[in-house]
């Protein structure tokens, strides 16, 4: 009997949390052998949106002597080092939900026993006239 795949699509705040939540479960709970727990994003960093009017508001000066980058966006990997928690940047292409296969923009198809979907959210307009179509 093979390991069982957990499969978290999304590094957002959400995919993260739940990597980090699900890690700990299987370590604590000695499933690591029988447990496998996939991470996958486009992306190979996570953005920290609370820290982006930071970068917004840095003054022209200012900008040439730090890095804002490294202010607002932290590399994956090192988010879940050490962690059992395997990551892969690539983007999905399809998902066979029946079948249990996410296949990915690489042409990599991936198995899952249990799939988490984190991709993001809808922004919510709070009915306020005009704020759809005159923000980002």
């Amino acid at each position: 009997m093979g390991k069982k795949s957990i499969i978290i699509l999304g590094a957002g705040f959400g995919g993260l949390r739940a990597a980090m939540v699900l890690s700990k479960k299987i370590r604590s709970g000695s499933l690591a052998e029988s447990c496998e727990l996939i991470l996958i994003d486009r992306n190979g960093y996570h953005t920290y949106t609370p820290t982006l009017y930071e970068a917004a508001t840095t003054s022209k000066e200012t900008a040439n002597y730090c890095e804002l980058k490294r202010i607002v966006t932290f590399p994956i990997p090192e988010i879940v080092k050490n962690r059992g928690i395997r990551f892969i940047q690539a983007e999905v292409n399809t998902l066979d939900l029946q079948g249990g296969d996410i296949h990915l923009a690489t042409g990599e198809n991936i198995k899952f026993n249990y799939l988490v979907l984190a991709l993001g959210a809808e922004t919510n307009y709070f009915d306020i006239p005009g704020l759809k179509k005159n923000s980002l």
